[in-house]
């Protein structure tokens, strides 16, 4: 079931992003800029698009995303059937929304359980893979 309703999801995706025009930017698109005016321009100009990712404000066009929180929820889930009760958590910095709604997701499902992860093994501020293996290393 939840397989057919990514496909149903990922076609629908595909279908409204087939009749959307995508608008010149004013700046490239990357974590930094997030937020901080390409919608707003798209908005402005009139421009009729589809956002790949939410921020914080999208009440004002159409986005799709993934649903960090419940992944993150899901992970946390399967390692505890798996028989696990301590965790360790490496993140992006939690300025960027989809970071900020995976630790959301992460801490609620240990929550819901009465368990903690302590600060010590939170390590946020990860920016690329050398970075999340360092991360990992000191935790180690």
């Amino acid at each position: 079931m939840k397989k057919l309703i990514l496909k149903l999801s990922l076609l629908a995706m595909l279908l409204l992003l087939s009749s959307c025009a995508f608008a010149p930017l004013s700046e490239p698109i990357t974590p930094k800029t997030l937020g901080k005016g390409n919608q707003s321009h798209n908005i402005t100009a009139g421009y009729p698009f589809v956002g790949y990712g939410r921020t914080h404000a999208c009440d004002a066009y159409s986005w799709v995303d993934f649903d960090n929180d419940m992944g993150s929820r899901l992970a946390v889930e399967h390692l505890l059937a798996l028989g696990h009760t301590r965790f360790a958590y490496v993140h992006a910095p939690l300025e960027l929304n989809f970071a900020f709604q995976r630790h959301r997701g992460f801490m609620a499902a240990l929550k819901a359980r009465n368990l903690d992860c302590p600060a010590h093994y939170r390590v946020g501020d990860v920016q690329d893979r050398r970075s999340g293996l360092q991360a990992v290393q000191a935790l180690l």
